[in-house]
């Protein structure tokens, strides 16, 4: 039975391989954030026993900057911050892969089984340091290879009738990201604190493989748009456009140095944080699950309610004005959690539920800068080349991670300066934002975004 290569120009409903993407991403996205939100501890653990310190190096629980373990949570965090790089560097390559080789969904669905294999080596292979690396560098070809390739897959579903339905799949498909995300941030820390290492690893290859099935049921229901031949970057015209974009990701890139950072530096200050309520404790990897759920709280409010207030107050609100206002947001959260470790330095006991107010701030820079850029660089991109454009925005992200990585190692600086240094160099990435972006893309001011609030 041949495949489709074409969306029904006709169709007004919703496409029927729909259902398959999200169901695959939620489950793909748990298995990577379920993997993720116990990375930075295990590796920590690792450092450890491989420095011969063991229990001089402190509890994994409550390593903070002080002891002979501090050096080590700083490798752990770049280390962190690379593996993410190289997550998020794959996508240009799978984008490649997908629009002038493969398709997109052999692309997804052979790159899953690397994938699937990664998470293996990391839950079979407990407590090798060299078998960690392969199975992380597995996860990052598998992971980021596929990045580009399913957003662009769900816009290849849809035919002119049914278009309009994109914004509203985009907040699904974000959804489903958030809702993955918010159930591996509960469950995942708790299975390694009862379970040890390789159990808790192992959830997550479940879930991957779980991922891959479901795609692969859906095969027949899907548009397979074939790889199309000619050169990789385009005409003159989409050559202008991409190089446009990369200019709009170059700054987007900085809000990802500041972002991911929920997954090492602020894990490190919640270990030093008073963290029981009542009779519980709470795990410091269990706080990255405020994120995915201030994401499903906060998606709404932007459109409903942030919306008609900054139009009631007349602001001109258009993509950029979102993005630029998530950059903001993104400085003032690193203030607060910058205040907090003040705090901490000067010997005051401050509660790990304090960290909420940071992933609030955090979350809706998240909101307003990714989803908005998300959706304004698919609708930017040229025909032929949206895979490509979507790895270039992961490439950003790639960047901004990168460039934390070599901070943690190379700047020497307390947690409470290294707060305070993003904070500065992302409130002058607004600046420059504002007055460079508006002048690469003239007349593109009112694009809409995805999340409703522009």
């Amino acid at each position: 039975m041949g495949f489709r290569t074409v969306a029904d120009d006709t169709e007004v409903g919703w496409p029927s391989g729909i259902p398959h993407i999200v169901g695959n991403e939620a489950s793909e996205r748990f298995s990577f954030y379920g993997m993720k939100f116990i990375l930075w501890p295990y590796l920590v653990f690792l450092y450890c026993q491989e420095a011969g310190l063991g229990e001089a190096c402190g509890d994994v629980e409550g390593l903070s900057e002080s002891g002979p373990g501090k050096l080590l949570a700083s490798h752990a965090t770049s280390t962190v911050h690379l593996f993410i790089a190289g997550v998020y560097a794959m996508p240009i390559v799978g984008a490649w892969v997908a629009d002038r080789v493969l398709g997109k969904y052999r692309t997804i669905l052979w790159l899953s089984l690397l994938y699937c294999l990664g998470h293996g080596i990391l839950a079979f292979f407990e407590g090798a340091l060299f078998w960690v690396y392969v199975g992380l560098a597995c996860i990052a070809v598998g992971s980021g290879g596929i990045k580009p390739c399913v957003s662009a897959h769900v816009g290849d579903q849809f035919g002119a009738a049914n278009r309009f339905r994109l914004a509203v799949v985009f907040r699904w498909f974000y959804f489903a990201i958030n809702l993955g995300a918010f159930a591996a941030a509960l469950l995942v820390p708790w299975a390694r604190s009862r379970f040890g290492w390789s159990v808790a690893f192992g959830i997550p290859g479940v879930l991957m493989a779980f991922a891959t099935w479901v795609f692969w049921l859906g095969r027949h229901r899907f548009v397979h748009v074939p790889p199309t031949r000619g050169p990789f970057w385009g005409s003159v015209a989409d050559r202008g456009m991409l190089l446009r974009i990369c200019g709009l990701f170059l700054f987007v890139a900085v809000f990802w140095a500041l972002f991911d950072q929920h997954a090492s530096s602020w894990m490190q200050q919640g270990g030093a944080m008073e963290r029981r309520v009542g009779r519980f404790e709470i795990l410091k990897e269990q706080m990255t699950a405020a994120n995915p759920v201030l994401v499903m709280l906060l998606l709404p409010f932007s459109s409903r309610v942030l919306q008609p207030l900054m139009a009631q107050w007349g602001f001109r609100t258009d993509a950029f004005f979102w993005m630029r206002l998530g950059m903001w947001i993104a400085a003032v959260a690193f203030v607060v959690v910058a205040g907090l470790q003040w705090l901490l330095d000067h010997g005051a006991m401050v509660h790990i539920l304090w960290q909420l107010l940071g992933y609030v701030l955090m979350t809706l820079a998240e909101v307003l800068v990714s989803v908005t850029s998300l959706e304004f660089a698919y609708r930017q991109a040229p025909h032929g080349h949206k895979s490509l454009v979507m790895g270039v925005w992961c490439l950003a992200i790639a960047v901004g991670n990168a460039g934390t990585a070599i901070a943690a190692l190379l700047s020497g600086l307390s947690l409470f300066g290294f707060f305070l240094s993003f904070a500065g160099l992302m409130a002058l990435t607004a600046i420059a934002f504002g007055n460079v972006v508006p002048l690469l893309f003239p007349g593109k001011e009112s694009a809409r975004s995805s999340n409703g609030v522009a």
